[in-house]
């Protein structure tokens, strides 16, 4: 019973900010926007990033895998945007 009580609250995984990390990377992805999917992107990588450092492994991981593919096919939309 004691080793329950030695647990603190700031050691838990922060499965929020990863699960927003994804949902900020599937928005890069899906919604043709361009300025606002690199921002989306962008924010999500940042966000993924924050979520591996506090223990999320396998969410977060797949958070920065999403964002970044998302933020590369924002970055060469808003390019192609752009040219014309």
């Amino acid at each position: 019973m004691s080793e329950r009580d030695n647990f603190s609250h700031d050691q838990q995984p922060n499965t929020t900010m990863a699960g927003i990390a994804l949902a900020l990377g599937i928005f890069a992805l899906v919604i043709p926007i361009a300025v606002i999917d690199v921002i989306a992107g962008v924010v999500g990588i940042v966000l993924a990033n924050q979520a591996k450092k506090t223990g999320v492994g396998g969410l977060a991981t797949a958070a920065l895998v999403i964002s970044i593919i998302g933020t590369v096919i924002a970055v060469l939309f808003t390019i192609s945007v752009l040219a014309l």
